[in-house]
């Protein structure tokens, strides 16, 4: 093998990592904790609602009217190492509307309670790992 083409080989292969590099989009993962958002409250009685990562029982300022709830995720920030992210699974943001449900007593309104009216996904968020590129 002479010089000429142990020059070429090695300017190759220093042309394809230099191009594998490129294309690496240099992320990595940055957690976010878990949050709760809540509306606007209606003035109501007592309230007991569970989620996986969240129980809210007797708001003192009132019934909201709604909550958001996103679950601990992570996104993408960008990285000076050579790395990208990956997802590995999702996670249900969840809506949940509520209403006051007046107690009576025959036709006399005794108290009323916070009552979960429905529950529903409305999106979704990513659990990421961060991996090294393919070089």
């Amino acid at each position: 093998m002479n010089v000429r083409s142990l020059l070429m080989m090695l300017f190759a292969a220093v042309f394809a990592v230099g191009a594998a590099a490129q294309n690496c989009p240099k992320e990595r993962t940055l957690d976010v904790p878990a949050s709760v958002t809540f509306g606007p409250v209606q003035n109501c009685g007592d309230i007991n609602y569970r989620l996986p990562g969240i129980s809210l029982s007797t708001v003192p300022n009132g019934c909201p009217m709604f909550l958001i709830y996103t679950p601990p995720h992570q996104v993408a920030v960008p990285s000076d190492n050579l790395t990208q992210v990956v997802s590995t699974s999702t996670s249900a943001i969840t809506l949940a509307t509520f209403r006051c449900q007046t107690r009576w007593l025959i036709i006399i309104p005794i108290g009323s309670n916070c009552v979960l009216d429905q529950q529903k996904n409305v999106g979704v968020v990513q659990t990421l790992v961060t991996a090294p590129c393919q070089l």
